[in-house]
């Protein structure tokens, strides 16, 4: 439910979560793979090394095994009033005004940005931000302390501000800042505005709110869903005034809020009922973030039915209990979407979703907003929402938001406005096109016939398993006291004491329907404690006689078995170190009177039978030791061969990550060279155009580069040999970790009969 950005840089911070020595530092790994990603050799490079990190399933190739829900969209179409309207053209006018006193040096574009996103979310919002600009100004004029900070209603604004980190600065005369004439007059302007805001009691998006929610509660109904929402808003003094819209009409004490920071006294109510009731259970993690998160999702779960967020209640969360989402703002991201809509349209959700978008009528730019996001993206509809080949064709959801802003900041007509959308949509539908012709080329695709077959095979074999799984433990349970309820064997009751008595199911979908206890092997006290007294019982060496005359299920496949007689035993063999188990195995050794190995599936059928020790065990012949040795040495050779072939992986892996530790030093030097050479490019046009002393200093500075460049090569290769010190020290560790030792302990002999 959260979509890779497609930012290689993501996947280095995801493969270092698991190992932190697939790849060398975060720079090396940029210039590596990132900055040179149209080399065809470096591709293939970061193929091989994510190959065994990266498994990658998507929900089209599980659709035969998954039952994905649908989406159904509810567009509410609205005109701003006059008076909004009027603030709109206003600030865009002004966002538009070449030169800006009240926007910081280098964040232009992103705090306009924001702004028009702010704009387009309500007057609340916006007038909000407004007050922001004039109390920077003041400060201006008052030449106090004015930074900007505007993450308290933009709970975004930090990941923007990574984003938009390298924007260039504004170009700005020294004496602007003394300005102040334009100052003034500048925040004259922000004042007007603000007051117009302030004027604006009620929004036309919000008064269509109420109405777009019964609508989509109306369609959950007949879908079969939970009368709940989520509403998302990008801005907290919007979430506040939706708040207020909703308690007005018939909805108070039935909304949670989830933002950034979740300061509210409601929320800090349900923090406190919610730590009071899990105290004592395990539940509170003890990060404060993380557990109010967790808290509103109970709450609003079990209590409420409609969740008020901004873009945090977008991530980490999973309401799948819930059916309708509300962009009551709509990002311009396809990303931060698909994100928000996977909350609730994800794996687990039993019903169809329905999402509410509310659309402008009067503004051209957000109609065209809409339709790219609808219909090239396919974000509203269908059962894979932005499908896996579209949403990924997206470079960086930033990026395309720098795109659409651009849009409408340099667009002022509506026919420049599509002109600017068009240009947008058709080079965004070859981009799509071109990602999808080379699907089977790029880093991810290659694993996707893999997937599909592993699937196939998985599904066939998952289904027999589970089923010969379920049998045994059923007849284990039975075994050890439990009591039948069905004939499909699936469902059993067993007494706890006298008085407490439970049916538990081996079907977690049947136990679901019928409400009973699914059994989990995991947390079961009672089959635990009978599965460690079997697995410790000491078991003698006896003969078994194997009725098939009361075969039940397996009659008619041992007809023609009567008689037969043979020997088995089986081992386990432990495969570790002093502190580390690598691997447990079965040894299964069979052979009948004839000296012949019966295969498994047929010992698996004759331990299904009623059976009673008869006789005396009849001794193991030599063929049967022979056998018995055969097997155990193959399965050591596996365990050596598995451990050759992890043991060379690793090798490379970790040569790879020696040779991007070198590759990070070389690029100190080759930064440090690479301005030494500018200097003395410098220094030999200088004697043209430099005074004496300012030749000499350059001088100067050149022969300390030299110096530097210098120590730093001698540096390089002492850590060269270091790195390969402790390159060879870990391998030679895994090695003797691997060698460990193999030990096999006897788990029961038998002789026995068909009769």
């Amino acid at each position: 439910a959260t979509p890779l950005q497609n930012d290689l840089m993501e996947v280095y911070r995801l493969t270092s979560i698991i190992d932190d020595k697939i790849f060398g530092d975060p720079k090396t790994f940029k210039e590596m793979y990132v900055s040179r990603r149209n080399s065809v050799l470096m591709n293939e490079e970061l193929k091989k090394r994510l190959k065994n990190f990266c498994k990658r399933t998507l929900r089209r190739q599980v659709k035969e095994y998954i039952n994905y829900p649908k989406r159904t969209s509810i567009v509410e179409t609205y005109e701003p009033s006059d008076g909004e309207e009027q603030l709109y053209d206003s600030i865009s006018e002004y966002l538009q005004t070449p030169h800006l006193y009240a926007l910081p040096d280098g964040q232009r574009t992103l705090i306009t940005m924001v702004m028009r996103k702010l704009l387009a979310s309500s007057s609340f919002a916006i007038n909000a931000t407004l007050k922001k600009l004039i109390e920077r100004l003041e400060k201006i004029l008052e030449n106090e302390n004015n930074e900007l900070d505007l993450a308290e209603d933009f709970d975004t604004m930090p990941q923007y501000l990574d984003s938009f980190s390298e924007d260039v600065a504004d170009t700005r005369h020294e004496n602007d800042l003394i300005d102040r004439a334009g100052i003034t007059a500048e925040l004259e302007l922000l004042k007007k505005f603000s007051n117009l805001a302030a004027g604006i009691t009620d929004n036309a998006k919000g008064d269509k709110l109420c109405i777009a929610l019964e609508k989509g509660f109306q369609k959950i109904e007949e879908l079969g869903g939970q009368k709940k929402a989520v509403i998302f808003t990008e801005s907290r003094q919007t979430q506040k005034y939706v708040l207020d819209i909703l308690n007005r009409n018939g909805y108070e004490g039935q909304i949670v809020l989830l933002d950034g920071n979740n300061s509210d006294d409601v929320s800090k109510n349900v923090y406190k009922d919610w730590k009071k009731r899990h105290k004592n259970d395990g539940t509170i993690s003890g990060s404060k973030a993380a557990d109010m998160k967790t808290a509103i999702v109970e709450k609003f779960q079990n209590d409420a039915t409609i969740l008020i967020g901004t873009e945090a209640a977008s991530e980490g969360i999973n309401l799948q209990f819930c059916n309708i989402v509300v962009n009551f703002d709509l990002p311009w991201n396809p990303q931060r979407v698909e994100q928000r809509i996977g909350r609730c349209h994800r794996y687990g959700q039993k019903n169809d979703v329905v999402v509410i978008n509310f659309l402008n009528g009067k503004n051209a730019a957000d109609k065209r907003v809409y339709e790219l996001l609808e219909k090239k993206f396919k974000l509203f509809d269908g059962v894979f929402g932005a499908s896996d080949e579209v949403l990924g064709a997206i470079e960086n959801g930033m990026d395309f938001e720098k795109r659409i802003a651009e849009i409408y900041q340099k667009c002022r007509t509506p026919e420049e406005i599509n002109a600017g959308f068009d240009k947008l949509q058709n080079e965004n539908a070859e981009q799509i096109n071109n990602q999808l012709l080379e699907t089977r080329k790029s880093v991810f695709e290659e694993f996707d016939d893999e997937v599909i077959r592993k699937l196939k095979f998985h599904e066939e074999n998952t289904v027999q398993c589970l089923n010969a799984f379920r049998r045994k433990l059923y007849d284990f349970v039975i075994m050890c006291g439990a009591y039948s309820v069905s004939a499909d064997e699936n469902e059993f009751r067993f007494k706890k004491s006298s008085e407490d008595e439970e049916i538990y199911n081996l079907d977690w979908k049947d136990a679901e329907q019928k409400k009973e206890t699914f059994l989990h092997r995991s947390d079961n006290s009672f089959l635990n404690t009978w599965l460690k007294n079997a697995t410790e019982k000491i078991l003698p060496k006896v003969n078994i006689q194997f009725d098939c005359k009361n075969a039940g299920r397996n009659v008619n496949f041992f007809k023609d078995k009567i008689g037969l007689k043979g020997l088995l035993s089986v081992e386990k063999m432990k495969h570790s170190n002093d502190d580390t188990v690598f691997g447990e195995y079965l040894i299964l050794t069979t052979i009948n009177n004839l000296n012949v190995e019966i295969p498994n599936d047929m010992l698996d059928r004759m331990f299904a039978l009623p059976g009673k020790i008869s006789g005396t065990f009849t001794g193991e012949t030599a063929e049967f030791k022979e056998l018995k040795e055969k097997l155990k040495e193959s399965q050591k050779e596996k365990i050596n061969a598995a451990n050759r072939k992890f043991w060379l992986e690793e090798c490379d892996k970790l040569d790879a990550y020696a040779n991007d530790l070198k590759e990070g030093l070389e690029r100190k030097i080759r930064l440090v060279d690479k301005k030494n050479n500018e200097q003395k490019k410098i220094f030999r046009e200088s004697v043209y155009t430099k005074t004496k002393e300012e030749t000499l200093k350059i001088r100067d500075n050149i022969n300390k580069l030299d110096q530097k460049l210098a120590k730093m090569r001698r540096e390089r290769d002492l850590q060269f040999d270091e790195i390969n010190r402790q390159n060879t020290e870990i391998q030679e560790k895994i090695r003797k970790q691997l060698a460990g030792k193999i030990e096999v302990e006897e788990i029961m002999t038998i002789s026995f009969e068909i009769v």
